[in-house]
């Protein structure tokens, strides 16, 4: 092992043990081998181990509660671990390979998810380009790069640009994938959260309704992606005054949230802004949403003051109606 390596091998060690995601180990681990992931593992002391379902914070039903990191610093310190995996990448395999582009994707979406969206941008183009070159137009791989290359754009409301790099995105999942495949259930609800911002809502509600019952029947009732897509499809009740459709969705939602993350999870805050403040906003209960808000801002120590949900939630108590 080179020193470069090994210095990456301890540098990665010791960050996963403060609470790190999943973003820095995919940054270099797939490059070290699955002798370093084990070595690893076993550095990691147990009450930081991440949870097989997903990066900070969810659990398998019964199983332990995981940390949950502080996510905009992790992304900020996950940045050179990025980096590194893609010179590491470049130097053994040179630019035009599926491990290059695979480099190129991991930094271009966190750039994105810390808001460097002109950074993000010509990264995941590349990425696009070299794995369709590489790999072929229909690779699952392909999927994956366009989804990412989506999102961004619908978090610019770039939605014409969006929405046939999604819609392709999902052909490719249901193709290599299988219809019921849980990649399948994101991409359909990624389409139909698209829509719903553009209050497409016949169009939106097929899609979110067939992603909730593939996450169900594929990942379990009480699985976190249960909940983002019981928001979803009650986001869409609600923008269509459809409240009682609406309510008992966003009770699960939260329910969900409450035994897989714990009570004082910044999903949990976010989920409570989305759901019931907004529905209690529309109903005209705007005391009521207002001190929803007001809770929800406890993410603030979580996710930082500059992150979109933060400025969302305090133009929502600047904007309603109602006693101050």
């Amino acid at each position: 092992m080179t020193r470069n390596v090994a210095d990456a091998e301890t540098s990665l060690i010791v960050h996963f043990a403060g609470g790190c995601s999943r973003v820095a180990w995919i940054a270099i681990a797939r490059s070290l081998g699955p002798s370093f992931r084990a070595r690893f593992r076993d550095s990691v002391p147990a009450n930081h181990r991440l949870c097989p379902d997903s990066a900070g914070g969810a659990r398998r039903p019964g199983g332990p509660r995981c940390a949950a990191p502080p996510h905009r610093q992790v992304r900020r310190e996950a940045i050179p671990f990025a980096e590194q995996y893609i010179a590491l990448a470049k130097s053994r395999h040179g630019e035009e390979h599926p491990k290059y582009a695979s480099g190129l994707q991991d930094l271009g979406v966190l750039y994105r998810t810390l808001g460097r969206h002109a950074e993000a941008e010509p990264l995941l183009m590349r990425a696009l380009a070299i794995a369709e070159k590489t790999l072929g137009p229909d690779h699952r791989h392909v999927g994956t790069t366009l989804y990412s290359l989506a999102v961004l754009y619908e978090d610019q409301r770039r939605y014409a640009e969006a929405e046939p790099l999604l819609r392709r995105a999902l052909s490719i999942g249901e193709k290599a994938l299988g219809s019921e495949h849980p990649t399948v259930g994101a991409r359909l609800d990624g389409l139909g959260r698209l829509y719903l911002a553009q209050l497409r809502f016949a169009e939106a509600e097929p899609l979110l309704q067939r992603a909730l019952a593939i996450r169900e029947k594929v990942l379990g009732p009480d699985h976190p992606d249960v909940a983002r897509s019981l928001g979803s499809l009650a986001m869409l009740y609600t923008l269509q005054r459809r409240y009682r459709e609406a309510w008992p969705l966003h009770q699960r939602e939260l329910e969900i949230w409450e035994k897989t993350v714990g009570p004082n999870h910044p999903n949990l805050s976010v989920a409570h802004l989305k759901s019931l403040a907004e529905l209690y906003r529309y109903q005209g209960l705007h005391a009521e949403a207002e001190q929803l808000y007001k809770r929800a801002l406890a993410i603030e120590k979580a996710l930082g003051p500059d992150h979109p949900d933060v400025a969302f939630i305090r133009r929502q108590i600047q904007t309603a109606p109602g006693d101050r």
